[in-house]
């Protein structure tokens, strides 16, 4: 699991084995030879950085969402061997 606090209800998710960012970096990954999977999840992880940053503010405070945006953007640099190591 990562490194973040999560709201409660990834939480609940989560205790039941399931962490909705590896599922979707699962998917983004289908069908590409293996050494494109760290760009794509890097790709991925950067894309929900930004989608925070755009809506900083607007659905949940901005501290909050700037949190989430680090976190983002931080897990998509440790893809490619930058900042903090997730696994």
């Amino acid at each position: 699991m990562t490194a973040t606090n999560h709201d409660d209800h990834y939480r609940r998710i989560e205790a039941r084995g399931v962490e909705p960012i590896r599922v979707m970096e699962s998917i983004i990954c289908a069908g590409l030879p293996e050494e494109w999977h760290a760009v794509a999840r890097r790709n991925l992880c950067i894309a929900l950085g930004v989608k925070y940053a755009i809506r900083l503010g607007e659905k949940d405070n901005a501290d909050k969402e700037l949190d989430k945006m680090e976190n983002y953007i931080n897990r998509g640099q440790c893809m490619v061997g930058h900042y903090r190591d997730w696994e």
